[in-house]
């Protein structure tokens, strides 16, 4: 038995396979019911589910790790630069507050005893 092509065009997931839950759900059965009264055709779809799996992960496996990983590197990329900048940030504060604390003392005349150890 084949599926009708109407049948393949409103029971195609979100992946463009052809599910079985998706078909039962679509037509309104439970899936169990859909698969005691349809036995024939639930197995048909299993076999195009498992062809067409295969056949979708090693084409489009390989080429969506590769943009997965260049997705990555630019994350990576872009995290370097923020962590850069925010090592610069925190390198001038110390300097300003060292400043500061320095004024401060000039300006209220104030003697900082230091631990002579």
């Amino acid at each position: 038995m084949t599926t009708h092509p109407a049948l393949r065009a409103r029971t195609a997931s979100g992946n463009g396979m052809l599910s079985v839950l998706a078909t039962a759900t679509r037509l309104g059965l439970a899936n169990t019911t859909f698969s005691r009264r349809f036995p024939d055709l639930v197995s048909e779809l299993a076999q195009h589910h498992r062809t067409g799996t295969a056949t979708a992960a090693a084409t489009g496996g390989y080429t969506e790790l590769q943009q997965q990983n260049r997705r990555l590197r630019a994350e990576l990329q872009v995290a370097g630069g923020q962590l850069e900048l925010a090592l610069a940030r925190v390198q001038r504060l110390a300097e300003d507050k060292q400043q500061l604390m320095s004024a401060l003392e000039r300006a209220h005349a104030v003697r900082v005893l230091r631990n002579q150890t």
